[in-house]
């Protein structure tokens, strides 16, 4: 259903799901084309995706993932791929989980996983989304001190550095699952 106003659409309702309940709503801007989105992923009757247009494309996506009202991830666009992802995975309303894409693939998720507001891991892809390497914060100290690097998505060196000086103390090799030498 598309209203009208003074001939220019103004807004429009859909059955994305066809259940027969209403579940996308389009804003239309001053132009006539859709500026704005709104969307009931779960089927709960409540809007939990909004997603701002710019010449039919999405500029920005926000999500409500615990259903309170608020988003707690936004997506930005570039053209029509996804250029970064900002997450509140604990949903306390800040930002704790960063993914920076390209291409349309992941190539950079930094996570504070213990909610400090320091970045605890931080996980770099390759172009083709097969991870390259993983550098961890293990003493909480908002340092970097073990890089795990990967050769086609397995573990193949583990760097530690376990005196607090940047540099690593301690290499670990792998083949798959086992350790072949640390020294």
């Amino acid at each position: 259903i598309v209203y009208y106003e003074d001939g220019k659409a103004q807004r429009s309702e859909q059955d994305g799901n066809f259940d027969g309940r209403v579940d996308v709503w389009i804003i239309y801007g001053p132009d006539g084309k859709p500026s704005r989105q709104e969307i009931d992923t779960n089927n709960d009757g409540k809007r939990d995706r909004w997603v701002q247009l710019q010449d039919g494309v999405p500029r920005n996506q926000l999500d409500d993932k615990n259903g309170d009202g608020k988003p707690d991830a936004t997506i930005y666009f570039a053209g029509s791929q996804p250029e970064k992802l900002e997450e509140d995975t604990n949903f306390d309303g800040r930002t704790d989980r960063t993914v920076t894409y390209r291409g349309g693939k992941p190539a950079m998720v930094e996570e504070d996983k213990d909610f400090d507001d320091k970045p605890d891991a931080l996980a770099e892809f390759n172009p083709d989304g097969s991870k390259k390497s993983e550098r961890q914060d293990s003493n909480d100290d908002g340092e970097y001190d073990v890089t795990i690097h990967y050769a086609n998505d397995k573990k193949v060196r583990v760097e530690e550095d376990t005196n607090a000086d940047r540099k690593p103390d301690v290499t670990t090799l792998y083949d798959g699952d086992r350790i072949t030498r640390r020294e």
